[in-house]
């Protein structure tokens, strides 16, 4: 991961570190083998998680780019 200098807001990183805690939480089922390939419920907790991530981060004004933006617990945004 790499820090990119840009800070979410501190109530942008709240609700990022929640959902990152819910997808630590989420256990590995599906609903089926091919569902459970992708991670099952656990694996579409961590899509949600990232995918907000990087819809906060482009507001942010932060660039396209291939793959997803993370955040550190200080609120800063990192590259996945």
């Amino acid at each position: 991961m790499k820090g990119t200098g840009i800070f979410a807001t501190k109530k942008e990183t709240e609700e990022l570190m929640k959902l990152a805690k819910e997808a630590a939480n989420t256990p590995v089922m599906g609903f089926s083998c091919a569902h459970m390939m992708t991670g099952g419920f656990a694996g579409d907790a961590r899509k949600m998680m990232f995918e907000r991530a990087y819809k906060i981060a482009r507001k942010h004004g932060l660039p396209k780019i291939e793959g997803y933006y993370g955040i550190k617990a200080d609120g800063e945004f990192v590259t996945v």
